[in-house]
């Protein structure tokens, strides 16, 4: 019952995580990463690399 156990999560790393997975979102290019606008507005905009962060800061007068 292990062994099948453990084929089982072997053929699930290997063949859906690292081949499936990344070959359907290379097929859809953009579309893999489309959200719709509504949550769009809903969910928060983060800067990954704090350019938000500056372009906010270049915004407001502070000084």
């Amino acid at each position: 019952m292990v062994e099948i156990l453990a084929v089982s999560v072997l053929v699930d790393a290997t063949v859906v995580r690292l081949l499936l997975v990344p070959a359907v979102m290379t097929l859809l290019g953009r579309h893999a990463w489309w959200t719709p606008a509504w949550l769009g507005r809903l969910l928060p905009h983060l800067g990954v690399e704090g350019t938000d962060v500056d372009r906010a800061a270049r915004d407001t007068d502070l000084g």
